[in-house]
């Protein structure tokens, strides 16, 4: 076990908090651990079913990885806003769609080496498709897929995002 000794901030904007912590561990060893902050860490990913009984998923632009990602709707949870309330805006601003059944499955921890956020998980069915509601630095084309083609698409290495990898495996463990 570690215990924090002192804790300093490397980087504060509005999108993140970088803090470095000087931790001793139980030898007496003295080193640092660099983490996120909670601040806009919580987020929320949506899984949406269609009518058809297939899985919509958004191609979403990724900076750092410089092509778009097939994944599932996402975002964080913004300062006052329950899970919820943030699912169902993420659903409206990346997909266009309102859903008039969803339901929380599951949570799990988002960077659990290098932070305390979580991933609240949601299933969405039911819906209703309208126009996207995009950020001026989202790029997101929609695509639906059965299970059977989600499944190609990861042994393919298509779909290789974790929040989508970790979403899908809550889905699976409830759905069997």
């Amino acid at each position: 076990m570690l215990r924090k000794i002192s804790t300093k901030s490397i980087i504060s904007n509005p999108h993140i908090n970088i803090i470095e912590d000087d931790v001793k561990d139980k030898s007496g060893n003295i080193s640092s651990y660099i983490l996120f902050d909670k601040k806009n860490l919580e987020g929320v990913t949506v899984i949406v079913i269609n009518k058809d009984n297939k899985f919509l998923m958004c191609k979403d632009y990724s900076y750092p990885q410089q092509k778009k990602l097939i994944q599932f709707c996402e975002g964080a949870i913004e300062q006052n806003e329950k899970p919820l309330e943030a699912a169902k805006r993420e659903m409206r601003e990346e997909l266009g769609a309102i859903a008039r059944k969803i339901n929380k499955i599951g949570e799990f921890l988002a960077m659990p080496r290098r932070s305390s956020a979580r991933m609240h998980v949601f299933l969405a069915e039911d819906i209703e498709i309208g126009c996207q509601q995009l950020e001026d630095s989202e790029s997101i084309n929609l695509a639906s897929y059965s299970k059977n083609e989600i499944i190609n698409l990861i042994k393919n290495g298509k779909i290789v995002q974790n929040n989508t990898l970790s979403a899908l495996m809550i889905y699976e463990a409830i759905h069997h």
